[in-house]
């Protein structure tokens, strides 16, 4: 499924030409797939697809026939007036599906920019968080270093958080002690006696420690470590490599396989018995050296992701040579499709070394494929 475009960009993938040169009658049976088409397209809600197709259709009815020098000639009156008849059907679809695809396209425009806004805020979130790290280590690098060194320190007589003598103290009050003994002055040998001082213990204050931090003690051994050897483990394994597994429930369009336009490739299920089929019909005349083909054919259905499928092998009347094939009585052709509903999607054809090669409709005839 293509992703929403506006109307302006739709028209353009619609633009079509005529070449005189080309017998009118194809393009008149060119169109008539066309509508065919986008009847479909438009019915199981693919309004995109149909807009393109009722677009094209609308110029090569409208526009481009005319130009063809046999637009005008007796025979055509009747295939003219079923084309304008359904130039009608086409502008009236048209008209109905543009504002739905308009508005379609300017929900998706909406989506992709709150998208794009929600993805740069993510970013610009993640970044700041990054940077703010940072800076707050640099507003504050004294509480870092404190908090390290008392974690290394506790347990430590004297020092830290596991001294028991400060646990039967006052936590803000740090006593000051003096001796009672005499002492001697070295100088002039005279002794002093002991100074009593009455009155309370001096006291000096200190600061409050801050809150002791929830962290398990830290056991420091209780023997010193003789030698620190560096101790290399075992090498890790390596990194088990897992494959992407994909699952792929139906197939779908080439994502990134485009026509000149810019058009996706549709996808073409083929039967598998298709080429061993047409093989054995093609049989006498590989063996004549003379080259057949046959017309891949399909209906569509309703079917998900723009996918056709092959249902029918046709082998018109032709005459053909080692490396070429001509189809004979078109129209005959033509109407046996008419009847059974089916569209062209290919062709298939032998060559001499019984190789097979398969065109797809798309690729073969692009600006006038359904």
């Amino acid at each position: 499924m293509l992703s929403p475009k506006p109307t302006t960009e739709l028209n353009k993938l619609a633009t079509i030409q005529v070449d005189s040169s080309t017998p009118i009658r194809l393009y008149f049976r060119s169109a008539d797939l066309l509508i065919k088409q986008a009847r479909v397209y438009k019915a199981e809600g693919d309004f995109q697809h149909a807009y393109v197709l009722y677009m094209k259709y609308t110029n090569l009815g409208l526009s481009e026939l005319p130009k063809h020098a046999s637009y005008r000639n007796n025979d055509n009156k009747k295939s003219i007036r079923v084309v304008n008849q359904n130039c009608l059907e086409a502008l009236d679809a048209l008209e109905n599906m543009k504002p739905m695809l308009n508005e379609q396209y300017q929900k998706y425009v909406d989506r992709m920019r709150a998208q794009e806004k929600a993805k740069e805020a993510a970013i610009a979130e993640q970044h700041a968080i990054q940077l703010r790290g940072p800076q707050d280590k640099a507003a504050h690098p004294e509480n870092i270093q404190d908090w390290s060194l008392q974690d290394a320190l506790k347990g430590v007589a004297g020092v830290g958080y596991g001294d028991d003598n400060r646990k039967q103290q006052s936590p803000g009050i740090l006593h000051a002690h003096y001796p009672d003994a005499s002492f001697q002055n070295l100088s002039d040998g005279y002794k002093y006696a002991p100074s009593h001082i009455d009155g309370p213990t001096s006291t000096l204050t200190r600061p409050l420690l801050p809150p002791k931090p929830s962290f398990d003690r830290l056991h420091m051994p209780r023997e010193p470590i003789a030698e620190v050897r560096d101790i290399s483990g075992p090498p890790l394994p390596p990194k088990p490599q897992f494959e992407k597994e994909v699952i792929i429930l139906e197939p779908g369009p080439l994502s990134e396989a485009t026509t000149e336009k810019g058009e996706p490739l549709r996808i073409i299920n083929v039967p598998k018995s298709l080429q061993k089929v047409f093989l054995e019909i093609a049989r006498t005349n590989t063996q004549k050296n003379i080259e057949t083909c046959g017309i891949l054919a399909g209906k569509l259905k309703l079917q998900r992701n723009n996918i056709l499928t092959v249902t029918t092998l046709i082998i018109p009347k032709q005459t053909g040579t080692s490396d070429t094939c001509t189809t004979e009585n078109e129209e005959e052709l033509f109407e046996f499709q008419d009847k059974y509903d089916l569209l062209t999607f290919g062709w298939i054809h032998d060559t001499r070394d019984g190789h097979v090669h398969i065109k797809d409709y798309d690729i073969k005839v692009e600006d006038l494929r359904a």
